[in-house]
């Protein structure tokens, strides 16, 4: 039998709470990243792994120019699942890096950065929902 330390035994049991969620939630998929490891679990065999997709190729569309003025308007996805925490509410100036969400999963929290310098316009939930990799988080204009 392997010993298990204190620690070993946390991330079991966090592993644990996080599969029960997603049973009994009727998530499909979750995807979870870090720097120095990627993660994805389906509920479905066969299910693509959006981790090891090609990003995908967009052909530049034929526009004319904005306006020098134009507001440049963004939607900020969440890059993985975790319970919405806002650090700013709509309204609110923010620069470009600065966080303006918090992820929560398990015992980790992850800052959600403002791509831009601008407003913050909307709100993708309320406050302590469970957001899925990809669900838009926020809107903001810079």
């Amino acid at each position: 039998m392997i010993a298990l330390d204190d620690n070993a035994r946390r991330m079991i049991t966090n592993a644990r709470a996080l599969l029960d969620a997603m049973l009994a939630g009727g998530w499909q998929r979750v995807c979870l990243q870090s720097a120095e490891w990627d993660f994805f679990l389906a509920r479905s065999p066969g299910t693509s792994n959006p981790l090891l997709a090609p990003a995908p190729v967009v052909a530049p569309a034929v526009s004319p120019p904005p306006p020098a003025v134009a507001a440049q308007a963004c939607t900020i996805r969440a890059p993985h699942v975790g319970t919405v925490a806002w650090l700013l509410p709509v309204g609110s100036q923010t620069g470009k890096g600065d966080a303006v969400a918090r992820l929560a999963v398990l015992d980790t929290l992850v800052d959600v950065p403002a791509p831009l310098a601008g407003v913050v316009v909307s709100h993708g939930m309320a406050a302590n929902d469970l957001a899925e990799y990809g669900t838009i988080l926020l809107g903001m204009e810079g």
